[in-house]
């Protein structure tokens, strides 16, 4: 904090609009981590707190990690990152889930929920 605090004058500001993407992405994505957190109990169990008002020295959670990624984007990536995220919303689509399911298909399992099964019964090794 000491040295972004000496840094901040020297940076561009953020925009209103960026500010408001990046709010409005990341709220989106809380939701849908928030879905994951109660669908895959076991398999999440040991993901990154989830709101801000979590964070700590040692670690940062999902939504302040989202927010800085997001801040380092573009206005223009931001705006066509939001049209994808709405229109996943639509669909009835979580990202995050697509994310998490690309990550244990990965790591040799057929979905999330025999992963999250794996996990429940004990099974570490997979």
């Amino acid at each position: 904090p000491e040295q972004y605090a000496s840094l901040k004058a020297d940076l561009p500001a953020a925009s209103m609009e960026k500010l408001w993407l990046v709010d409005w992405i990341c709220q989106a994505q809380i939701a849908w981590q928030e879905t994951l957190l109660r669908k895959y109990l076991h398999l999440t169990q040991k993901s990154r707190a989830l709101h801000r008002s979590e964070d700590s020295r040692e670690s940062v959670s999902f939504e302040t990690f989202t927010r800085g990624e997001l801040m380092a984007c573009s206005v223009n990536t931001l705006r066509l990152y939001a049209c994808q995220v709405e229109r996943a919303q639509k669909a009835g689509q979580n990202l995050c889930e697509d994310i998490l399911e690309n990550t244990v298909r990965q790591l040799g399992f057929d979905s999330l929920e025999l992963a999250d099964n794996r996990i429940t019964h004990g099974e570490n090794d997979g």
